[in-house]
């Protein structure tokens, strides 16, 4: 014979569980690939990525986390990133961040531009959530889906001047968005969303290609 408390505490135990899956959803978040049609450098663009990532609790506690990637000269053509971080925890009232960099610098070393990546990216992160995701300090609006070249060139440039040394030095695409759990969930509920964004250059020095054109493919997908 069945213990009718033990039943009432399983079935207050399977509540609670379903509450908390409820409560909370895993996605995945990844920098696929990019296309340049237009590099910054007269011939080819030495490049480097970084992707950040900063899960945000309503507490306010969250670190972020960048990974990096050579990618080594590249002319025209569409290149395959592959960066991700796979099932992210994310709770009803959490807030996600992501961006992500692209500079062509070809005259540091890797660990010296890895560094200012990370730096950069977690900065970009941090300092957009805390204020408000509308704006990274004072100086930079963060648009929905798009580039930051145009609104956060010279934040960008101050970030990034410790490993842009020579003329055709540069950002060549830069992006960050901020979704609330809701935003996740609508975006990925017929499936992967997907993101390409197009990423018209700044000025270069003279003697260096003309303004570089870059599209840069991303998704998010709900586990």
């Amino acid at each position: 014979m069945t213990n009718p408390i033990s039943a009432v505490k399983a079935n207050e135990a399977a509540v609670k569980t379903s509450v908390v899956a409820a409560a909370s959803a895993k996605f995945t978040f990844t920098l696929d690939s990019f296309q340049i049609t237009d590099t910054r450098s007269r011939h080819e663009d030495t490049d480097y990525v970084s992707f950040t990532l900063l899960v945000k609790s309503s507490s306010g506690s969250g670190q972020p986390t960048t990974q990096k990637k050579s990618m080594g000269n590249l002319n025209n053509g569409t290149f395959k990133v592959g960066l991700s971080f796979p099932n992210v925890s994310v709770a009803t009232t959490d807030t996600v961040v992501l961006n992500y960099l692209i500079v062509n610098s070809g005259h540091k070393g890797e660990s010296q531009i890895y560094s200012t990546l990370e730096n950069a990216g977690g900065s970009l992160a941090t300092k957009g959530l805390i204020a408000g995701g509308a704006a990274v300090g004072s100086l930079i609006p963060i648009p929905g889906l798009g580039t930051l070249l145009g609104a956060g060139a010279g934040w960008l440039v101050g970030e990034l001047k410790g490993m842009l040394s020579a003329d055709c030095d540069g950002a060549v695409a830069a992006e960050q968005n901020t979704f609330s759990y809701k935003d996740l969930v609508a975006r990925t509920a017929h499936g992967v969303f997907t993101q390409k964004t197009k990423h018209p250059g700044t000025d270069s020095a003279t003697g260096c290609g003309g303004n570089s054109v870059y599209y840069v493919t991303w998704h998010i997908a709900k586990v």
